[in-house]
This record gives structure tokens, sequence and C-alpha cells, in this order.
């Protein structure tokens, strides 16, 4: 069901950022959170491919479906640009990039 993998790619962005926040003080080199930064960009990815498969025109223009989207969305870059800001004050400001 298409609901079912966007909440799995929510999840899997939610854990990995997680992971990465309480374990940044303690990794020594960028190479010992890449699997939790591979799982971040999975799962954002899981819920880029998932967005309107398998939805009818009703359900894509939705009001609910929108705001839903809309809220998913925004809380995602929310915590790419937390990511983004943990690695870079730990690794230097060009770590991200």
């Amino acid at each position: 069901m298409v609901v079912a993998e966007i909440l799995t790619g929510i999840a899997l962005v939610q854990k990995s950022v997680d992971f990465i926040k309480s374990n940044i003080g303690t990794v020594n080199d960028i190479k010992d959170i890449a699997k939790q930064i591979d799982g971040f960009f999975e799962g954002e990815s899981q819920m880029n491919k998932q967005q309107f498969k398998g939805m009818g025109i009703k359900e894509q223009f939705g009001i609910e479906s929108s705001a839903s989207d809309f809220i998913d969305r925004k809380l995602l870059e929310e915590k790419r640009n937390e990511l983004k800001q943990i690695i870079n004050l730990r690794f230097g400001p060009t770590a991200w990039d």
C-alpha cells in the first residue's frame, strides 16, 4: 500500500537522523555514520517514489492528500537541514556538500 510505504520512508528518515544525533559526538570519521546517511536518503527516495503511485486522480488532488504530502515534505526538509547542520558542525562546513 502506498501510505504504508511512505510511512516506512518517514520512519527510516527519522531513525537515521535520531541515530546520527545521538552518536555524532562519538564518531571519529564520517564513514562511521555513512550507513545512517544512506538510510536517510533511502527513506527520502521511498517517499518520493510512492508520492502519487497507486492513487487515482481524485486522491492525488484531494485536500487531505495535498495537506498530508505538504506536511511530510516540510518535515523531510527540516530533517535534511538538521542533519546537514549536525554533520557540518562535526566534520567541517563543507562536509555535507
